[in-house]
């Protein structure tokens, strides 16, 4: 995209695509995103932008330049379906949407645009000051549709100071990213980066035996590797395919759901000069701990660490009374990166954000307790349909949605069951052709998913879905496909 009108400096490069080896210095990426401003016909601050998030140097630049100019950005994810993306489009109704074909014009726009070297295009600050919002993050919910989290400049600057002095980032380090940008941590290296001098290495479209080769490839360098453990357990396989291991990579952050103690092993083989950092969050506030460095022995896999500078923890009951430590209640975060809520016209869903003692406080909705010395144990989700899917956060509240939506399904319940999503039915419809209509409106997202035709949904003793028996019922299919 840029190879023929880039000329490469000795200043050091500020993003690397690894798959088509572009890399943009700092004032290179701000010509880029002046240009970028420019071909979408430099819109007001505050303008809504959405862009289809393919993890490329088109994703980084339309962000950046949102950031730079204050208007706000919209990531979307390309794996959702169509009638979540539509519903992305008909509640923010953006002024521009790179989307599709959109994409490849502006990419052209961004190398065609001619500009005076002595212009203010390639001030190298890209980041625009001020409480404005800044982007719309859409995740899962409880409702059914993805909800969009809402992150002021302000709360953004916040919480990657704040990372960057917890991690002890230095300049001129190198971050090996597959993570979406599209998942708050993976979009969240793009700010570490513009703001601290550290490449960012965008491997996302990279195989695990690829971006292994490329780990492997300068011995020398301080790389950061952010993961999510499942991401963790192909690289490790891939490292071991190779039979070679990575010393360039100086640290691990693994953020998303649980460390386990035996990934952890396993990385430190494969990545034996790394220390690694468990961390713990939420999109609605990016992070709240991020737990000690460590090499050697794996302390307790659900510990992640104290709350972060400036942030509030509370363990609370039932009644948002806070209870002693080592006691297991619901975790609430309060502090200056909790997001100003969802972009909705109704507001806010019911708890999800809370006024205590003046300020906003986020209910996480995940089960844990403190240690007597402060340290935050994450124990597990409360049941409330979003969960952790092949690394993703989705709703199975989406999934009954649409499934109630489609015709001859009938009444449908769906759970989750190792790393398949169980769709039961009562409609006439085939499992084949469920399964087919459902990822169709879902996205592969939600892939795998596996259809069960029942005469009726099982119901308990109060007339409520047994869901208890939908797992029974998932376990016994399961157990019938391994001895097929």
């Amino acid at each position: 995209m840029f190879g023929s009108t880039w000329t490469p400096g000795a200043a050091p490069a500020l993003l690397t695509d690894l798959r088509t080896g572009l890399a943009l210095t700092r004032t290179e990426l701000g010509l880029a995103t002046a240009r970028f401003y420019r071909a979408i016909g430099e819109p007001a601050p505050s303008t809504r932008i959405a862009i289809e998030a393919k993890h490329d140097l088109v994703d980084v630049i339309a962000i950046l330049s949102c950031l730079r100019y204050g208007l706000t950005s919209i990531p979307v994810d390309p794996l959702l379906g169509p009638r979540a993306v539509a519903h992305i489009m008909d509640q923010t109704a953006p002024v521009v949407a790179i989307l599709a074909d959109t994409r490849t014009k502006v990419a052209q726009a961004c190398v065609d645009m001619k500009f005076d070297p002595g212009s203010t295009d390639a001030d190298e600050n890209l980041m625009f000051s001020g409480s404005s919002l800044a982007m719309l993050l859409y995740t899962s919910g409880t409702t059914g549709k993805p909800k969009g989290v809402m992150f002021s400049r302000q709360q953004i600057s916040f919480i990657v100071e704040t990372l960057a002095g917890v991690l002890e980032y230095c300049p001129l380090t190198k971050v090996h990213s597959r993570l979406p940008l599209t998942f708050d941590y993976g979009i969240f290296q793009i700010f570490l980066a513009a703001i601290f001098d550290q490449e960012l290495q965008l491997a996302h479209r990279l195989t695990p035996m690829e971006s292994q080769a490329t780990l492997v490839r300068e011995p020398d360098e301080s790389v950061v590797l952010p993961i999510v453990p499942r991401m963790g357990s192909a690289l490790i396989a891939a490292a071991k395919r190779r039979r070679e291991f990575a010393t360039s990579v100086a640290l691990v952050t693994s953020t998303g759901e649980r460390l386990a103690s035996s990934i952890a092993d396993e990385l430190q083989i494969v990545y034996p000069r790394a220390r690694i950092q468990p961390m713990y969050g939420l999109t609605e506030c990016m992070r709240v701990s991020v737990g000690p460095p460590f090499r050697g022995t794996r302390p307790d896999s659900r510990a992640v660490g104290r709350a972060l500078p400036g942030t509030q923890v509370r363990v609370c009951d039932d009644g948002g009374r806070e209870l002693p430590r080592g006691e297991v209640g619901e975790i609430r975060i309060r502090g200056p990166h909790v997001s100003s809520g969802y972009w909705s016209e109704e507001g806010p869903p019911d708890g999800a954000c809370l006024g205590h003692g003046g300020g906003r406080e986020l209910r996480s909705g995940d089960l844990g307790f403190q240690m007597l010395d402060g340290e935050l144990c994450v124990i597990g989700r409360r049941q409330d349909g979003v969960i952790k899917h092949r690394g993703h956060r989705v709703s199975l509240h989406e999934v009954d949605a649409v499934a109630g939506e489609l015709s001859n399904f009938g009444d449908a319940a769906s759970i989750a069951n190792s790393d398949r999503i169980h769709v039961f039915y009562t409609g006439p419809i085939s499992p084949d052709k469920a399964e087919e209509h459902l990822l169709s409106a879902l996205g592969p997202l939600y892939a795998p998913i596996i259809a069960h035709h029942l005469p009726e949904l099982p119901v308990n003793a109060r007339g409520k879905l047994d869901r208890a028996m939908l797992e029974h019922l998932a376990d016994d299919s399961k157990a019938c496909d391994n001895n097929a």
